[in-house]
C-alpha cells in the first residue's frame, strides 16, 4: 500500500500538463534527432569564465551557449546595464526597425558565471521562439521558452541556477540572500529532465550524479511514475499519438474529460474552455470531472460549464452549490461560468465580497465580474473603498486603478462613497486624487472619440 505512493506523478496535474505539452512542442520544433545528439553540460568552470569579467565574460558565455543551440539560432548583440535600470536579471529585445536583436544582462548578474550562462541561455531561447513562432502568445511566454535550454543540454545548469542562497560580507556585517533564475523550480526541472531522457531513450545517464538533490529526487519519482503509467497501458501526453486540442471534436474531448487519467482529463478541459457553444453532452462529462475532486481538474471542468450552449437545471444547481459551499478556487470558477451562462448573481453578492478578499484567488477577475454587474452591485462599495485605502497604503498603484474603475462602475457618485467609507484623511485624499486623474483620462479619451462638429 505504501509503495503505491512512489508511482504518483511528482507534480500537480496542471504543472505536469504544462511541462508535458510545452516540452513536447520545444522538442518537435528543434527536432527529436537533434535533441538526442546534444551533449549535457554539468559545469561551466571549463569555459574559463572565472578569469574574465564584464563584457568579456558576457561574450565568452554567449559564445559557449550558442555552440550548444541549433544552428538556426542567429547571433544577438550583447549589452550590460545596471539592475536598477533593467529591473530584471536579463532581458531580450527583438529585432526592430532594421536593428539586430539584443540580449541585455544586469551588471549584477555578471558577477556570477553560472547566472550569466543561464540568463544568456534563457534570452537566446526567447530569440529562438521569436524566429520560429507561428504567432501563438504562449510561444513567447517563459513557460515555453525556459524549457528550450533543457532540450539543448543545459538542464543541469538551469537546475543549479534556479534557486540558491549566497553568503555575503560587507563592512563588518555578514548574511545570506536567496535568489532564483528562470520560471521553473528545481523539482519541475527534475521532471522536465526525465522527459528529456525519454526523448533520448535514456534511463540513468551519467550526468544524473551532477544534478542537485531536489531535482534528482523528482527525476527519480518521474521515472517511477512513467513506469507505472506504462504498466497501466497509459501514454504520457508528452509522447501520445493523439492529444486533446481545440482542433478536436467536442465529443472526443468530452470522452477524454472523463478519463481515469487526470492528466488527460485536465488537458481536455483546457481545450474545451477555449471553445464556445459546447453541446449538452459535454455537461455530463464536466460534472463527472468536478465530482472527482482533483484540485486542478475540478476548477477547470467548472469553467467548461460556462461554455455550454444551454444551461440545464443540473448545471445551474451545481454552480449554485459551488458558489455557496465550494473552496475559494472553485467559487471563482463557478462565478465565471455562472456569469457566462447568464445566471443572476444578485443573490450571491455576499459570496463575491468574501471572494474578493480571499488571498487564494486572483482578485482581478473577481473585480471584473463585479464591475460588469453595474449599479445593481452598489452594496459592494464599502468593501471596494476599504480595499482602495489598503492598496494606496501599500503603494499598489495598478490595483488601486482597477479598484477605482470598479467603484465607478457600481455607484453613481464614487466621490461620495470614498468620503463615506475611507476613514483615514490622508488615504481618502489620495483616493480622491486617483479618482480625479482617472476621470480626467476618461474625459480626454471621450473627447478624442467625439466627431467634429461641422458648420
Amino acid at each position: 500500500m505504501f509503495g503505491l505512493r512512489k508511482n504518483r506523478s511528482p507534480l500537480t496535474t496542471a504543472r505536469q500538463v504544462d511541462i508535458d505539452l510545452l516540452l513536447r512542442r520545444n522538442v518537435e520544433l528543434i527536432s527529436p534527432e537533434w535533441v538526442r545528439q546534444v551533449d549535457v553540460v554539468t559545469d561551466v568552470k571549463p569555459w574559463g569564465l572565472d578569469s574574465v569579467q564584464g563584457q568579456q565574460r558576457l561574450e565568452v558565455a554567449a559564445g559557449q551557449v550558442l555552440q550548444r543551440l541549433p544552428a538556426a539560432v542567429t547571433r544577438c548583440e550583447l549589452a550590460i546595464r545596471s539592475l536598477e535600470d533593467l529591473t530584471f536579471p536579463s532581458i531580450y529585445t527583438p529585432p526592430q526597425d532594421g536593428k539586430a536583436a539584443v540580449i541585455t544582462l544586469a551588471g549584477e548578474t555578471l558577477d556570477d558565471p553560472l547566472r550569466t550562462v543561464i540568463e544568456v541561455a534563457y534570452q537566446y531561447a526567447c530569440h529562438f521562439w521569436h524566429q520560429f513562432t507561428d504567432g501563438r502568445e504562449l510561444d513567447l511566454h517563459p513557460r515555453t521558452t525556459n524549457l528550450f535550454p533543457i532540450c539543448c543540454g543545459l538542464g543541469v545548469l538551469a537546475s543549479d541556477a534556479c534557486f540558491y542562497d549566497k553568503n555575503w560580507t560587507q563592512a563588518g556585517w555578514s548574511g545570506w540572500s536567496m535568489s532564483r533564475a528562470g520560471y521553473y523550480n528545481a523539482a519541475e526541472i527534475g521532471y522536465a529532465l526525465a522527459l528529456f531522457c525519454r526523448t533520448r531513450h535514456e534511463t540513468r545517464p551519467p550526468w544524473i550524479s551532477s544534478l542537485r538533490l531536489d531535482s534528482r529526487v523528482n527525476f527519480e519519482k518521474a521515472q517511477n511514475y512513467f513506469a507505472a503509467q506504462a504498466r497501466n497501458g497509459n501514454r504520457l501526453l508528452f509522447e501520445a499519438e493523439s492529444i486533446p486540442s481545440t482542433r478536436c471534436d467536442p465529443r472526443e474531448l468530452a470522452d477524454w474529460l472523463t478519463s481515469e487519467d487526470a492528466v488527460l482529463a485536465y488537458a481536455s478541459s483546457l481545450a474545451l474552455v477555449q471553445r464556445d457553444d459546447l453541446p449538452p453532452l459535454v455537461a455530463e462529462s464536466a460534472l463527472t470531472a468536478i465530482r472527482r475532486g482533483d484540485r486542478d481538474l475540478a476548477p477547470s471542468a467548472t469553467r467548461v460549464l460556462g461554455r455550454l450552449r444551454t444551461i440545464e437545471p443540473e448545471v445551474e444547481s451545481c454552480l449554485q452549490r459551488l458558489i455557496t459551499r465550494g473552496s475559494a478556487v472553485m467559487r471563482a470558477a463557478a462565478f465565471e461560468s455562472a456569469e457566462k451562462l447568464g445566471m443572476s448573481l444578485d443573490p450571491f453578492q455576499p459570496q463575491l465580497v468574501r471572494l474578493l478578499k480571499q488571498p487564494a484567488v486572483d482578485p482581478l477577475p473577481v473585480l471584473e465580474i463585479i464591475r460588469r454587474q453595474g449599479k445593481s452591485f452598489a452594496s459592494m462599495a464599502p468593501t471596494i473603498c476599504q480595499m482602495i485605502g489598503y492598496s494606496i497604503r501599500d503603494q499598489e498603484e495598478e490595483w488601486t486603478r482597477e479598484l477605482v474603475e470598479g467603484l465607478e462602475a457600481i455607484v453613481d457618485d464614487p466621490q461620495a462613497s470614498i468620503e463615506k467609507h475611507i476613514r483615514s484623511p490622508k488615504l481618502r485624499e489620495q483616493a480622491f486624487q486617483q479618482l480625479q486623474r482617472q476621470q480626467s483620462q476618461h474625459e480626454a479619451k471621450d473627447s478624442l472619440c467625439e466627431p467634429e462638429q461641422l458648420g
